[in-house]
């Protein structure tokens, strides 16, 4: 980026599976060049295993849209490779502010504790927001 910088600010208000992958594809592909994200209302940042859990509420009506990964090895792939939770490696991670649905924050706290977990960058702020 040499002296140029660059500045992606997200702002994601629904849980739209297309508006999540645009997101988490920029955060992935050019960390430095995203300033922060922001948004990402009830995220659907674990795709694989919420499509693999047939007791969770939304896993049909996702399973019509996006596929059965427990059924196609194909879907699975899929899934796998268009995952947010499963694509977070060790790298720079800019910060984050993401807001969760009170009735199901667990997927999106995991998230965020992977992403500490494996950001190199110090002092970056992640916050989760439970609405």
């Amino acid at each position: 980026m040499g002296d140029s910088f660059q500045l992606f600010v997200f702002h994601i208000k629904t849980s739209d599976v297309e508006s999540i992958k645009l997101s988490d594809c920029s955060v992935r592909q050019h960390p430095q060049a995203v300033y922060t994200s922001i948004g990402n209302l009830v995220p659907f940042v674990d795709g694989l295993n919420t499509l693999m859990n047939s007791r969770l509420v939304y896993t049909k009506a996702d399973r019509t849209e996006l596929g059965n990964p427990t059924a196609s090895k194909q879907v699975f792939g899929y899934v796998l490779n268009h995952s947010p939770y499963d694509n977070i490696v060790k790298r720079w991670y800019p910060d984050m502010y993401a807001a969760a649905a009170m009735d199901g924050p667990w997927e999106v706290a995991k998230w965020i504790a992977k992403i500490e977990k494996h950001n190199m960058r110090s002092g970056s702020n992640i916050i989760l927001s439970i609405r």
